[in-house]
C-alpha cells in the first residue's frame, strides 16, 4: 500500500466513524477542477481514476459536481490500490453511499445508469447496481456467487425523479448475508430494503471497483456525481436516516 498523505476535509465536515473512502466533487482537495484523478480524503488513498476523457464541473443546488457526459466515462479504483479493502466478498461488511442527480433518463438501452460494479480478475460479477427505466422504472442490485449466479436480484425498485439530488446506499453484510438497497430523495417516501438470501458459493477474491460502467459496456451512467463515500460496516435505518438529515443541506435539501 501507498503511503498515506497529508489531506484535508472539507472545513464544514469531519471523517464519520468507519469511513474507508470518500470522493468529494465539492472538496477541492479530493477534486482539484482538473485531471483525471478523484482524490480520496479519507486519508487511505483510494484514489479513483477516470479512464476516458476528463470530467466537466458544474453547480445546482449549490453542490459541485462531476459530469460523465457519456457512456465510456467512468471511474475505476483497482485492486492493487485498495488492497481488498472495498471488495464485496465473503467475510465483509460494506456500505457504499452515493450523492448523485440524473437530470434526464432515456428510455430503454440509454436508461441504464450503472452506479457499482465490482469485477475480478476474471471479469466476473460480484456485485452490480444499475438504474433502469425500460418502461417501469427502478434500481436493479444483483449480488453473485463464484459460478457466477445472481443469488440476490432487486429489480425495479425505489425510482427517482429527475429534478433533485439523492442519496443511494448499498449495503453488503456477507457473514449475516444481508444486502441492502436504500434510496432518499425530496417529494419521495424513504425507501429502505433488506434481502436476506442464500449467496452460496461466496467469492473470496478481490474486485476493481469501477464506477457508472466498465470497461466495453454499453451500460453506461449519464448524471451528476456529487461525492461517494464507503464503510467497513453497515448502518440500521436510523442510522441511515441520520446521515441523509446530516448531508442534505450540501445539496440544497431542507
Amino acid at each position: 500500500m501507498p503511503n498515506k498523505r497529508l489531506f484535508m476535509p472539507s472545513a464544514s465536515e469531519a471523517l464519520e466513524d468507519n469511513l474507508i473512502l470518500w470522493l468529494d466533487a465539492n472538496n477541492s482537495n479530493s477534486y482539484t477542477g482538473s485531471g483525471s484523478t478523484w482524490f480520496d480524503v479519507s486519508g487511505n488513498n483510494y484514489d479513483a481514476e477516470i479512464t476516458t476523457s476528463v470530467p466537466s464541473t458544474g453547480t445546482v443546488n449549490g453542490a459541485t459536481y462531476l459530469n460523465l457526459s457519456t457512456r465510456a466515462d467512468y471511474f475505476k479504483i483497482p485492486s492493487s490500490v485498495h488492497g481488498g479493502a472495498l471488495s464485496p466478498k465473503s467475510g465483509k461488511t460494506l456500505t457504499y453511499l452515493f450523492w448523485v442527480r440524473l437530470p434526464s433518463i432515456p428510455s430503454g438501452v440509454g436508461g441504464l445508469n450503472v452506479f457499482l460494479e465490482a469485477k475480478n480478475a476474471s471479469n466476473y460479477n460480484h456485485a452490480y447496481c444499475r438504474y433502469y427505466k425500460p418502461g417501469v422504472q427502478g434500481f436493479n442490485f444483483f449480488i453473485y456467487d463464484t459460478t457466477p449466479s445472481v443469488d440476490i436480484n432487486s429489480g425495479y425498485i425505489a425510482s427517482i425523479n429527475t429534478t433533485d439530488w439523492f442519496m443511494l446506499v448499498l449495503d453488503f453484510n456477507y457473514p449475516t448475508q444481508e444486502f441492502g438497497l436504500h434510496r432518499y430523495q425530496p417529494n419521495k417516501t424513504n425507501y429502505n430494503n433488506h434481502d436476506l438470501g442464500n449467496v452460496s458459493p461466496q467469492q473470496t477474491v478481490d474486485t476493481d471497483i469501477y464506477l457508472f460502467s466498465s470497461p466495453l459496456s454499453v451500460y453506461g451512467g449519464y448524471g451528476y456525481l456529487g461525492e461517494i463515500r464507503m464503510y467497513d460496516t453497515t448502518f440500521t435505518t436510523s442510522e441511515l436516516d441520520a446521515k441523509y438529515n446530516a448531508q442534505k443541506g450540501k445539496y440544497g435539501i431542507s
